[in-house]
């Protein structure tokens, strides 16, 4: 299929908001809750340097679901609205949701002019991939590659590559940043043993930043409904 350009249907200066964020790290935050929601069991986020030791890119790269090419259209240019709003949990391995308005993707222009998504997706028992490129010149553009076959050694997933980067970003680069990812994902990462983050070669671990950690078997509780006084039973494991 031919490459195409599509829009996103809203403002300019509505996406120019929603694309800022206060500490880089929870942009990059955010595109790790969208490789979990793809149902991805290993995320690696990378920060790629000049010869000087200058920051040149950021990637993020997951082994999840990825979005079949028949999809793009309506995810991509569609800001709310998202599958995720109707759904509480994921579509393959059923784990709890955490993004619902579409919004994540664009705080990857808090860091960089130029955002690219590298989409390997399966179907029909095979792999296909494309190319998705946005420009934070342009935010309402959505450029779409061709759908073509992947290569031999290709794996099912998505890397989200940040490129012309708005500064060097020192703060991403700090010993405690993986230690502030942790912060971020220590609940989920507790709850699902099976998922591993790795934030430039640091495996995210939620036991460097816990002073204790304790599971409490709890009694059944009773709850009231205050609109009719109904009572209510709820049993915790």
């Amino acid at each position: 299929m031919a490459e195409k350009t599509l829009q996103i249907e809203v403002q300019e200066d509505h996406l120019e908001r929603i694309s800022q964020t206060k500490k880089p790290i929870l942009a990059i935050a955010e595109l790790v809750w969208n490789a979990l929601d793809a149902d991805a069991s290993k995320v690696t986020i990378s920060l790629l340097e000049y010869g000087l030791g200058g920051l040149n890119a950021i990637e993020v790269t997951d082994n999840g679901q990825s979005i079949p090419y028949s999809e793009i259209d309506g995810l991509f240019t569609k800001l709310g609205g998202s599958w995720k709003q109707r759904q509480r949990k994921t579509k393959e391995l059923g784990r709890l949701l955490h993004g619902k308005e579409g919004r994540g993707r664009f705080r990857a222009f808090a860091l960089g002019r130029v955002v690219d998504w590298y989409l390997c997706y399966q179907k029909n028992g095979g792999l296909r991939t494309y190319r998705v490129e946005m420009i934070r010149d342009h935010l309402r553009n959505v450029r779409i590659g061709d759908d073509e076959d992947a290569a031999d050694d290709a794996q099912r997933g998505t890397t989200v590559r940040i490129g012309e980067l708005t500064k060097d970003f020192h703060s991403l680069r700090d010993p405690s940043a993986p230690s502030e990812m942790s912060l971020i994902f220590a609940l989920y990462l507790r709850q699902y043993r099976n998922v591993e983050v790795f934030y430039s070669g640091t495996k995210v671990d939620p036991a460097a930043t816990e002073d204790h950690s304790e599971i409490l078997r709890l009694s059944p509780i009773k709850l009231v409904e205050e609109s009719n006084c109904q009572m209510l039973w709820i049993g915790l494991a």
